[in-house]
């Protein structure tokens, strides 16, 4: 509290304590008692940790790595898949999630998509059963497609991509797309990423960067690349991840913005967000700030 020098503390449940000077010891105070720059600063942290504060452990303490995350039919509210805990339904706008344990062969779900229509696309891999599962945004109508049956990889599967014309599954299998309900191999590949950019569906594999054309055939890209990791399109704007750095791709010229290896990258409306060997770096108002916090291990 910069006016009284003071010390403010908002628990989970909202409950607030403040220090005394005076006594030495946190007292319980009421939420209106918090004076408005120390109530802005609350609200401001709310905003930034939204997710990860409403994502709770499972019934034993037990929290799994997020493997992918899509936005709901609601503002402010997301699907959220997980590596060993099924997927959950996140609400921000109250800090809160619910687990859901129903519908999916198994708990590894590896990636998360969503179509135009609100059907949510679970890519699932774990010893046992792997494939695909869809859900509508009811979560009352599912349909699974396993691998053995569907012709699906027996891999991971790193990225789905819902669009119009089908649905897209990156894998170390390859490339497949759903249309007509069954689904093909368009790409023998090791695929690490989707994105739809300029009218088109681009991939990035282990090696190189390129996309499909109307015949679902591949055409490489002149750029030079290893593997890349990451693709996210952001108007005329083409960022990809690779072992050699975050490049950008336009439609007339492509450009280098960090020269080490990058794992991911995310787009928002005034940031890049990129993962990188060294941290985590955020680009915004055209320049790159330092690292946000060590990625090492």
């Amino acid at each position: 509290d910069p006016r009284e020098r003071g010390v403010w503390l908002l628990t989970s449940l909202r409950v607030p304590f403040s220090w005394s000077s005076l006594t030495g010891r946190w007292e319980q105070r009421f939420e209106s008692d918090i004076p408005e720059a120390v109530r802005a600063q609350f609200e401001r942290r709310e905003r930034d940790n939204a997710l990860p504060m409403s994502i709770r452990p499972d019934q034993l303490g037990r929290r799994y790595p997020l493997s992918g995350i899509v936005r709901a039919d609601r503002n402010d509210t997301y699907w959220a898949a997980f590596l060993g805990d099924n997927f959950s339904f996140v609400d921000t706008r109250v800090l809160d999630s619910e687990r859901l344990v129903f519908g999916t062969p198994n708990t590894g779900v590896s990636a998360l998509g969503i179509d135009s229509a609100g059907r949510i696309y679970f890519g699932e891999y774990a010893d046992g059963r792997h494939g695909i599962t869809r859900a509508d945004s009811t979560l009352q109508q599912w349909r699974q497609f396993e691998a053995r049956a569907a012709g699906l990889p027996r891999s991971p599967i790193h990225e789905l991509l819902a669009m119009p014309d089908g649905v897209y599954a990156a894998a170390e299998d390859g490339l497949f797309v759903l249309r007509e309900e069954v689904w093909h191999r368009i790409l023998d590949a090791d695929v690490r990423a989707v994105a739809y950019w300029r009218d088109e569906v681009w991939v990035g594999t282990r090696g190189m960067l390129g996309r499909l054309d109307a015949n679902d055939r591949f055409q490489r890209s002149d750029l030079p690349l290893q593997t890349v990791y990451g693709l996210e399109a952001r108007g005329d704007t083409l960022w990809i991840a690779a072992e050699q750095g975050l490049m950008t791709l336009t439609a007339t010229n492509s450009a280098v913005e960090i020269a080490r290896p990058v794992y991911d990258v995310a787009v928002s409306a005034d940031a890049v967000i990129a993962l990188a060997a060294t941290g985590v770096d955020m680009r915004r108002a055209g320049s790159w700030g330092g690292g946000l916090r060590n990625t090492t291990g």
